[in-house]
């Protein structure tokens, strides 16, 4: 009988990123009540690129904290 260890989900989260990646964006926001002020904001968001841990495939994410591409991989490896 092999020994298997369970990994947490911290390693998990660690292990299955590959690459990070910042996109720049704008953002608009309305001050007045009938919205004649308009301002924008630059803003930058992250993607992870990751290694889905049930199929293998790679995707993308906004969160740090993801370990499967779908509901359905994720449902195999709980």
């Amino acid at each position: 009988m092999t020994k298997t260890k369970l990994i947490s989900l911290e390693e998990l989260y660690e292990k299955n990123t590959i690459g990070v990646k910042l996109v720049e964006q704008t953002r608009s926001y309305q001050t007045a009540l009938a919205g004649e002020k308009i301002e924008k904001k630059k803003i930058s968001r992250t993607k992870y690129l990751k290694v889905c841990c049930s199929c293998g495939k790679p995707y993308e994410s906004h969160k740090y904290n993801s370990y499967a591409c779908s509901y359905r991989c994720r449902q195999n490896i709980i």
